[in-house]
């Protein structure tokens, strides 16, 4: 979000947010991350990790059109926490997921692979 806040056409687009409405739409993925986290435990042994992950994937794309579409900073921040919920749906059950399907003398590695990969930004989606 930090190159967006600046943009003017997206000023425009949601009337001058001032600083704490910035930070209200940039906190609200986080804040639906907290909540996908916390959901996804008994979800992902009721449905299973792997379609608990392809439903994340959908809830993402759901999340992402409310963003693109917004036309107003309630959709935008709707669309941030949905898109936020798929982080935190994702985040904790894809190392699960590696866990059980990796050979276990690589297990460690492709683990940690993985979460460096995301805690070094590389793939920034927010």
């Amino acid at each position: 979000m930090a190159g967006i806040l600046t943009n003017q056409y997206w000023k425009d687009q949601f009337g001058h947010p001032g600083p704490d409405a910035q930070g209200g739409i940039v906190a609200s993925m986080p804040a639906g991350s907290l909540v996908g986290a916390l959901a996804v435990g008994k979800l992902a042994d009721i449905l299973g990790r792997k379609l608990t992950i392809q439903i994340s994937g959908v809830i993402w794309v759901i999340g992402s059109i409310l963003q693109c579409a917004s036309v107003n900073r309630g959709m935008l921040v709707v669309g941030r926490i949905i898109a936020g919920m798929a982080v935190g749906i994702a985040s904790a059950t894809v190392p699960l997921y590696q866990g059980e399907i990796t050979a276990a003398r690589i297990r460690g590695r492709m683990i940690s692979l993985q979460q460096v990969s995301c805690n070094t930004k590389n793939h920034d989606i927010s």
